[in-house]
């Protein structure tokens, strides 16, 4: 394999290339020595977390102090990439930022293995279907998941994600709603991802379920507003809703929503250069809502009542593709 090409080119080499699969994952987890060969991703959740820990939380939505404090903890780059989560999560990444960022990148990779194991573990009583074609076939399929193995390599946050969701519809299936939208609440951290769920419930009037997840909710705000405060909250939230406009360009944010695979991606990506971009966001506000309205009665809906709990993965299947 070619080591001088861009990283983004080895890491597709990786899923085309399934003969020598195993030979160049090896090579790749090796081959890190700058933040653009390895765990890209990542750089935000660690400078986050070492923000946090050495006090200055009260900077964690300033782009201009996370581009501080990745380059000088991870390498400079041109652009930082910025947190824009809730502040509850960069107390994940505090216990890694006592390590140096090429050694965190590892621990956190360790982790992320241990949470694929037990989501796989979790998940494997309802892959009996495909274990019958060949025993091995469900570990296989998330082993040479490209998405998963994206993931891992850059040092992702989405195994949690996938984690908290694989277990959400086993506690459903067991009768235990509550546990469930706790386990969904959890995931705020993908927000785009677990509220239309929470929605869903909602209005499927599983009172139990979108009760555990508000109760999670309240809880990990409170946890985010006493991390950062009240002034910072108002900067995350400026941020969230700046991503894919002319202030997030503005702000330096290197986010492509034109290639996301979701309804912002697609009406940027149709009238970037022909509207502005309050009437981008104004018009994604407004489909978000009315495919939230349809959703419930609509394909969600048949899903739902034909295949219950396991709609859940099928969600998964959509944050990979952001």
């Amino acid at each position: 394999m070619d080591f001088s090409a861009p990283a983004h080119q080895r890491i597709h080499g990786l899923s085309f290339n399934a003969d020598e699969g195993r030979w160049v994952g090896r090579a790749e987890f090796l081959y890190i020595n700058r933040k653009e060969d390895y765990g890209y991703d990542h750089a935000q959740l660690y400078a986050a977390g070492y923000m946090v820990r050495t006090g200055h939380a009260g900077e964690l939505y300033d782009i201009r102090a996370q581009q501080q404090f990745q380059d000088v903890l991870v390498g400079n780059d041109e652009r930082a990439l910025p947190f824009i989560r809730p502040a509850y999560q960069a107390l994940l990444f505090v216990p890694f930022s006592f390590l140096p960022y090429r050694s965190a990148y590892l621990a956190f990779l360790a982790v992320n293995l241990v949470l694929l194991a037990m989501t796989f573990w979790i998940l494997r009583p309802n892959m009996r279907n495909i274990s019958r074609v060949w025993q091995g076939l469900p570990a296989f399929l998330f082993l040479v998941f490209y998405p998963i193995t994206l993931a891992l390599m850059q040092g992702q946050d989405s195994i949690l994600l996938l984690l908290l969701l694989a277990a959400a519809p086993v506690a459903l299936e067991r009768g235990q709603e509550r546990r469930a939208g706790i386990f969904v609440g959890l995931g705020l951290f993908k927000m785009q991802i677990v509220i239309p769920i929470a929605l869903l419930f909602l209005f499927w009037r599983r009172w139990r379920f979108f009760g555990g997840f508000v109760l999670t909710a309240c809880l990990l705000s409170l946890i985010s507003l006493w991390v950062v405060g009240f002034d910072q909250t108002a900067a995350y939230a400026r941020s969230a809703f700046s991503v894919g406009t002319s202030l997030a360009t503005a702000h330096q944010f290197p986010l492509r929503v034109s290639i996301m695979a979701n309804l912002r991606g697609l009406i940027f990506g149709l009238l970037g250069g022909r509207l502005p971009s309050f009437w981008i966001q104004v018009l994604t506000i407004v489909a978000s809502i009315i495919v939230m309205l349809w959703a419930p009665k609509g394909i969600w809906g048949y899903l739902a009542d034909r295949y219950g709990w396991q709609i859940f993965p099928l969600s998964r299947y959509f944050e990979v593709l952001r």
